[in-house]
């Protein structure tokens, strides 16, 4: 359930020719356990959707839609210790405990460089806010976590879930710190009572995604973008103390120079109106993706990563990355220097507000 996964079914000979007996693909948990319980009856095995083999491939999807039905995550058969004493995380970490949860699965957007829309069919499903406070509740007091990292594809999908699930927790007074670390549809968070909620409710950072500044580039990615509700929203944000994240994408097929003009501006005007960091990826094509196929170069599956450096662009847009990493620091400098300077003091505390610290 991220981005930066991959379609198995896509690729399902890489592991196949080297000796691999069954791919599972969709939501694992109950294939899983069918092909272990029928491990030695084939015919059995090849009604399981959602199992490849050499021999047959059921390559349906097999979707979970009551996901309260699951049971939490075996976390403390973790070694939890040693991911927390690491002293950081996908997410900006501010307590020396965390443990990141999914609150949902899938998305309904198309966008073209994601991997999301075949490997979940563009559904979003998603836990009631009573099991997901549940589950929160249940580490508090197994564990005595405080801080949560949400690693959903996109968990505000519906406002009026996000608003009911804020409720919760400020009725039951629950003290929590939680984070939308993975991302979400800024749209999808309708307006300022929903921004309020949030921040009573113990959210203290948020990522999003416009991808690019060009209206042109979104086109063709198939992304839906309000960029004033964006601006609105951050700056919003800004005033109810929940830190932001905005993520871009560069080097989208058929992108100009005036594309990545566009984007610089759109990082200036939201550094402005306070997003605290930016993170800038070189795009690369992922297996399942619509745009894997509009590229070449790449000689295995390893170098399809964030620095793809078979690309013949590469420096090019290496160039242009670190650019508009310098305006957003300028901009920041400029317009938030208290922010900047706080940036460094956690830094050395290790108390962090941002993935950037």
């Amino acid at each position: 359930q991220a981005v930066t996964a991959y379609s198995l079914s896509n690729i399902k000979n890489e592991f196949l020719d080297i000796g691999c007996d069954y791919i599972i693909i969709g939501d694992l948990e109950k294939p899983a356990l069918e092909l272990y319980k029928n491990l030695h009856k084939v015919n059995e095995i090849k009604n399981i959707n959602g199992v490849i083999s050499k021999e047959f491939s059921n390559d349906k999807i097999n979707f979970i839609e009551d996901l309260d039905l699951l049971d939490f995550p075996a976390w403390e058969d973790f070694p939890l210790k040693n991911y927390w004493d690491l002293g950081y995380a996908h997410g900006p970490l501010s307590n020396k405990k965390y443990l990141p949860m999914l609150t949902s699965r899938g998305c309904p957007y198309p966008c073209n460089f994601c991997v999301v829309p075949k490997t979940n069919e563009r559904r979003w499903r998603s836990r009631t806010p009573k099991n997901v406070l549940d589950e929160i509740k249940f580490w508090q007091n197994k564990l005595e976590i405080s801080e949560f990292h949400f690693e959903d594809l996109n968990p505000t999908v519906n406002d009026r879930r996000t608003k009911e699930f804020c409720n919760l927790i400020i009725r039951e007074n629950i003290v929590v710190e939680w984070k939308i670390v993975a991302g979400t549809k800024v749209e999808s968070i309708k307006d300022n009572e929903t921004i309020e909620l949030l921040s009573k409710a113990g959210c203290k950072y948020i990522s999003i995604s416009p991808e690019s500044g060009s209206k042109e580039i979104m086109k063709n990615i198939e992304k839906p973008f309000n960029y004033d509700h964006a601006l609105k929203s951050v700056k919003k944000m800004n005033k109810e103390n929940i830190f932001t994240q905005a993520c871009f994408i560069i080097g989208y097929p058929g992108e100009k120079k005036s594309d990545l003009i566009q984007t610089r501006k759109m990082i200036f005007d939201m550094t402005k109106r306070g997003i605290d960091e930016i993170a800038v990826f070189i795009i690369t094509p992922i297996p399942g993706s619509k745009i894997y196929n509009k590229f070449d170069g790449f000689h295995s599956l390893s170098n399809l990563t964030f620095t793809p450096t078979w690309r013949k662009d590469y420096k090019k847009l290496y160039k242009e990355r670190l650019i508009m990493y310098f305006i957003f620091l300028c901009t920041k400098f400029i317009f938030h220097p208290l922010k900047m300077l706080k940036k460094s003091i956690n830094f050395f505390r290790k108390k962090f507000d941002t993935k950037m610290e």
